[in-house]
């Protein structure tokens, strides 16, 4: 099930907004490949490079790092530094944080997740509160401790959660939802025997609506999503190179060179920010898209 249902407005949107088009129940997200960059202040959040070029932070699922002011802090970083910049990684969104970060599995070509490098070697710890049911990275955790590797040469070094909380720092949160398995249904019976229809009528499907696509990946190559820029590198809002050739975007009123500066009001300034929008355009029964068009202001309203 979609968190925003699968209308035409989706698909003329796929490729400006492919975190929407492919989330789950679990608030899970495109997953994407790129570059390995460096790490962010706390290490269990890294830059990575798209093959479109943007730079996106990822949260690393299930480990947590020293944040500044601890013992250690700059071990994780030090170590994630060490990697080639050109260092190639295939990025596995699970879910998104309390921050809107897409938290992931980040994993090296030809070798393990960085997520479980970093436990195994002593550079974070498991993330327990936020990922319990991440055994592999529970016994690395403390296969590293019994052979005093990393951080763990120091006796009782404090959990970075407990150090937040002890000063007063915010805790990131997220949970992943383990998939369901859909019921199956049995196949109808073939029968002769006329039917009677229940009570009411489907609400027909709109005339001349499209399909989402199943190549959205290769819609998300094509029209590069990404946020434009003014000369001064200031945020402008999200584009994409061709609009009128994504699948109905012409329909719902999208020309090329369109800026989309904010949705419902919620301005688009980082490409990680659309991480956060599923959820907060979830229950949405419109849309309010504010657009610089060639730079004038244009407002598309579109019911969903």
């Amino acid at each position: 099930m979609r968190l925003i249902p699968r209308t035409a407005l989706l698909t003329a949107l796929l490729a400006l907004f492919p975190v929407l088009t492919d989330a789950d129940d679990s608030g899970a997200a495109l997953s994407f490949s790129g570059t390995l960059l460096r790490a962010q202040p706390t290490a269990d959040v890294v830059l990575v490079k798209t093959a479109t070029g943007t730079e996106r932070p990822v949260r690393l699922y299930g480990i947590a790092c020293p944040v500044a002011g601890q013992v250690n802090a700059t071990l994780a970083s030090n170590r994630i530094a060490g990697f080639n910049q050109r260092e190639a990684v295939d990025v596995e969104v699970l879910t998104e944080d309390s921050d809107g970060l897409p938290v992931a599995w980040l994993r090296l070509k030809d070798g393990p997740s960085l997520n479980e490098l970093l436990v195994r070697d002593g550079f974070a710890w498991w993330d327990e509160p936020n990922a319990p049911d991440a055994k592999k990275l529970s016994n690395l955790m403390v296969e590293a401790l019994q052979e005093k590797r990393g951080l763990w040469k120091n006796a009782a070094p404090l959990a970075p959660w407990d150090y937040r909380t002890s000063h007063g720092l915010t805790t990131v949160r997220y949970t992943v939802i383990a998939k369901k398995a859909e019921p199956i249904t049995p196949a109808p019976v073939p029968s002769e025997t006329p039917t009677i229809a229940a009570k009411g009528t489907p609400k027909p499907k709109p005339a001349g609506l499209p399909e989402i696509p199943e190549d959205y990946m290769g819609l998300v190559v094509k029209h590069q999503p990404r946020i434009a820029r003014d000369n001064q590198g200031n945020a402008l809002g999200l584009t994409a190179s061709d609009i009128n050739k994504i699948p109905g975007a012409g329909q719902l009123g999208f020309q090329n060179g369109d800026i989309v500066q904010s949705i419902n009001g919620i301005n688009l300034t980082n490409e990680a920010q659309l991480f956060g929008l599923v959820s907060q355009l979830q229950g949405a029964k419109e849309l309010n898209i504010k657009v610089n068009r060639g730079g004038k202001p244009v407002v598309l309203k579109i019911p969903l």
